[in-house]
């Protein structure tokens, strides 16, 4: 659960947030297992899959996407990514620092 923390930080700092996606289940189960599990992020969802598979061409989860405050993708990371190099990239992101062999 050091998604939660990490969320309540970004939160605090008021300059980033954590938005979960669900492309896998219909909303009653979701909104069941947020509950039963004391989760506390915003979770989006996609049961159709229109923007994960129909835009962002997601075929597997997990999956991190990093957004600057102009709306346009600053890291991508497919698969498991452990909060310290997500909250390096957010800082990276936050201070305007492109990513390494970025073109």
């Amino acid at each position: 659960f050091k998604t939660f923390i990490l969320d309540r930080e970004l939160q605090e700092a008021g300059d980033a947030v954590i938005l979960a996606v669900n492309a896998e289940e219909p909303y009653d189960k979701v909104k069941e297992y947020i509950a039963d599990n004391e989760i506390d992020l915003t979770v989006l969802l996609d049961e159709d899959g229109d923007v994960t598979t129909g835009i962002f061409g997601v075929v597997s989860f997990p999956n991190t996407f990093i957004i600057n405050t102009d709306g346009s993708l600053y890291a991508y990371i497919p698969g498991l990514i452990g909060i310290d190099p997500m909250r390096e990239l957010i800082d990276k992101a936050r201070n305007g620092e492109p990513l390494h062999g970025a073109n």
